[in-house]
């Protein structure tokens, strides 16, 4: 079914972290061993490195604003890279938060995804206006949803993040 239509996953146990300040950029340089994404509405796969060298995860980081950053990750291991993130001071004015029971979300693959969500947000999702690995806040149907074309599955996708109050909606709608 899901190579011919889209199906629909619940990823609300994905761990998500935000970071923000003057000094985000650089602290999530020195954490993770890609570089961080420069334009807003971007975003890059990296793994997580110790400070004594290794790998100790796979995240996905988006830059939502200037100095502002969204973190995804395993939500079975967020106690261990916790402690990882804590290895690294924060620079001055820059905060780290846990998002993880704020909001969830779903990743929606498939050759009929585009099709599926275009009937449900005003936002174009042609890939000229929404490149992989791009993010934009948008509405899909009265949500508020911070949508990444991304995909685990390795077909046309989304992530879809929404407040935990609105994951009903968001359901509903998708379904």
């Amino acid at each position: 079914m899901l190579r011919e239509r889209a199906g629909i996953v619940d990823i609300s146990n994905f761990a998500k972290y935000r970071v923000n300040g003057p000094g985000a950029e650089d602290w999530l340089n020195a954490v993770f061993a890609n570089n961080m994404p420069k334009a807003v509405g971007r975003s890059c796969l990296t793994p997580l490195i110790g400070v004594r060298g290794g790998i100790a995860g796979d995240f996905t980081v988006t830059k939502i604003a200037e100095d502002d950053f969204w973190i995804i990750g395993s939500g079975v291991a967020e106690r261990y890279h916790k402690r990882f993130f804590k290895q690294v001071p924060l620079p001055k004015g820059t905060t780290f938060q846990s998002q993880t029971t704020e909001i969830c979300g779903f990743n929606v693959a498939g050759p009929k995804s585009r099709e599926l969500l275009q009937r449900l947000t005003n936002t174009s999702l042609a890939t000229q206006d929404f490149p992989f690995m791009r993010s934009q806040m948008i509405d899909i149907a009265g949500v508020e949803t911070l949508a990444l074309r991304v995909s685990f599955t390795g077909d046309l996708g989304w992530e879809l993040h929404c407040k935990t109050n609105d994951q009903h909606r968001l359901y509903a709608a998708l379904l």
